[in-house]
């Protein structure tokens, strides 16, 4: 589900069929399908074919934050830099739009790069873990609060079901590079030192 619009969805349906040719599978988008529809399509392709860190990745890997700045960590903005020359246009689903979506194991709530939609999270004692756009979808006491925070642009989090852990947004991105397959996360440049001529 998602709040807002994919605005970059033409792009990024050319980006899904050369995708469709290299990997050799077929009809990922639906004919006269919504922005939700194809991004939800998409990020199933590249979690099932591409992303070994599941759901998480695949729509960090789609959704990324802005991380040309010396205020992002190195290992993120390689992660970023190799995933450009991946997916291209496919890695640029830019809204603005807050998402949420789930694979049955993980819940991952985020907000694209312009940060123009809000999306709020709530993480209760009785371990329960709420993210929605508005304030108070959900009934619940003050008192029950254990931590909760409105994500920035860019942000993320993940709820992991299985560990039954909730990921906040400042450890998100490195926790999926965590389980993120090396090779495919950062390519050549896992070992290289990219020098900026002058």
């Amino acid at each position: 589900a998602h709040n807002g619009e994919i605005n970059t969805i033409r792009a990024n349906s050319r980006a899904v069929r050369d995708v469709e040719r290299a990997l050799g599978v077929s009809r990922v988008l639906m004919p006269n399908g919504s922005d939700s529809a194809q991004l939800d399509r998409t990020a199933e392709l590249l979690a099932s074919k591409l992303a070994k860190g599941g759901l998480p990745e695949a729509l960090r890997r789609m959704i990324p934050p802005v991380w040309r700045s010396e205020d992002v960590p190195l290992r993120q903005r390689r992660f970023y830099e190799a995933d450009q020359r991946l997916l291209g246009t496919l890695g640029s689903w830019d809204g603005p739009a807050a998402v949420v979506a789930s694979d049955g194991s993980r819940v991952v709530g985020m907000l694209d790069r312009m940060g123009l939609r809000p999306l709020r999270w709530v993480e209760l004692q009785s371990g329960r873990v709420i993210v929605a756009s508005e304030v108070g979808p959900v009934p619940f006491a003050g008192e029950e609060v254990v931590r909760s925070g409105q994500l920035e642009p860019g942000g993320m989090i993940v709820a992991d079901l299985e560990a039954g852990e909730l990921v906040p947004p400042e450890q998100a991105t490195d926790w999926v590079l965590e389980r993120a397959d090396p090779q495919l996360a950062f390519g050549s440049l896992a070992t290289t030192e990219l020098v900026p001529l002058p």
